[in-house]
């Protein structure tokens, strides 16, 4: 069943029919429960997940999307040893895709200088800002159209059905912009 607010996002998990936003209705072997520890690869070499999963050795860089305060309360959280883009911007709020032209043109700088290129887009919990961002990465370079790049996120990292309704709304209107 689809989203009444937004038809991109289920309101049913696809995985256990658990209630969207609430992971006490999941199975306790959901993968929409268990995903937050562990980075997921959304298209080749682009990956999402919270910012436990930044000291990963395998990324070549990182945007990382937190606010100023976030910051601050992660610092025990490992900092990556490659190059890192920071957005400053808290969840549930307004504007997040308009504040990541900069840190799509450090995304395609990554990947252009390394063909072995693994860019992480992280924010708290890999749920929310990362999941926009990088489908906003996705539909603004081509890789994929807007309900291909829902779908494809949602199947690969089902936390990702906990997107605010905003973000999604956001994606909806670049989408809308962009030449067919």
């Amino acid at each position: 069943m689809l989203n009444q607010v937004n038809p991109l996002i289920p309101d049913i998990c696809p995985h256990c029919d658990g209630v969207r936003k609430f992971s006490s209705f999941h199975t306790p072997n959901c993968p929409a429960r268990r995903e937050v520890y562990y980075p997921t690869q959304i298209y080749p070499g682009l990956w999402v997940g919270s910012v436990e999963t930044r000291r990963d050795p395998r990324f070549t860089a990182v945007v990382s999307i937190l606010t100023e305060g976030e910051m601050s309360y992660f610092r025990q959280v490992e900092m990556p040893k490659c190059r890192m883009y920071h957005v400053d911007h808290a969840d549930r709020s307004a504007g997040l895709i308009a504040k990541l032209t900069d840190a799509y043109k450090f995304v395609d700088e990554a990947r252009a200088e390394d063909n072995n290129y693994n860019v992480l887009f992280h924010c708290g919990a890999g749920a929310s800002r990362s999941t926009s961002a990088l489908i906003g990465y996705a539909i603004t370079r081509g890789l994929d159209n807007l309900s291909d790049a829902f779908e494809n996120m949602i199947a690969k990292r089902p936390l990702a059905m906990n997107m605010w309704d905003g973000f999604a709304e956001e994606l909806r209107k670049v989408s809308e912009g962009l030449p067919k």
